[in-house]
């Protein structure tokens, strides 16, 4: 995950912050997970969304437009 490597790769000032970010849901866990457990935030200091989680391509037909006959 480049996101969340370079987010643990940045330099931490030090003192209060507070964190949002927005992206894919496994990264968003793991940038929450770094900023409260290895740098110390409060729960009410962090605030990741995740928008969107990735899928595994294998077994989906790319084929169907979505209106398919069930």
């Amino acid at each position: 995950m480049p996101l969340a490597d370079a987010v643990a790769a940045m330099p931490w000032p030090g003192g209060d912050a507070y964190a949002w970010g927005g992206g894919e849901s496994k990264v968003m866990t793991a940038i929450r997970r770094y900023l409260r457990d290895h740098i110390g935030l409060m729960q009410g200091a962090v605030s990741m969304t995740g928008y969107w989680g990735r899928t595994d391509d294998v077994g989906h037909d790319h084929t169907d437009d979505g209106h398919g006959a069930d």
